[in-house]
């Protein structure tokens, strides 16, 4: 959790999530469950395993927890981790299943997150479902 939270605190420096493709295969066959079962989009999401709640998390030495948590709550605190790391999650599900999401469970730019939102494919379904308008540019 440390190790996100300082890098997400470098200006250039860009985190981004990587798995293997047997972890995303489980991930899409977890939200098609949940998603067959009447799901929300926020329900898929915790399937895919994308959220979190880092002030649970255990310092392996506790002599270090207390220098860790101020840390983290100098840099924008627990609730801006979680959400920086739901971004990166989300950002790494197949484009597909993003995609699919927002067609059928409503998923919003936000609980997207702006790394996934970049994608086109997921972009263009923001615009066609009418969440993102588009603007002329001068």
């Amino acid at each position: 959790v440390h190790e996100v939270d300082r890098a997400v605190c470098q200006r250039d420096l860009q985190v981004h999530a990587v798995v293997s493709e047997e972890y995303a295969d489980d991930q899409s066959k977890r939200v098609a469950i949940v998603k067959a079962n009447g799901g929300t989009a926020q329900q898929c999401l915790e399937a895919a395993g994308t959220t979190v709640n880092t002030i649970r998390a255990r310092c392996g030495r506790a002599s270090d927890e207390d220098m860790l948590i101020e840390q983290v709550m100098t840099h924008g605190g627990f609730e801006e981790l979680d959400r920086v790391i739901a971004e990166s999650r989300t950002a790494m599900l197949p484009t597909d299943l993003i995609v699919d999401l927002i067609f059928n469970r409503h998923l919003t730019p936000e609980q997207a997150g702006k790394a996934a939102c970049e994608k086109p494919p997921v972009f263009v379904a923001f615009v066609l479902t009418r969440q993102v308008e588009l603007t002329k540019l001068d």
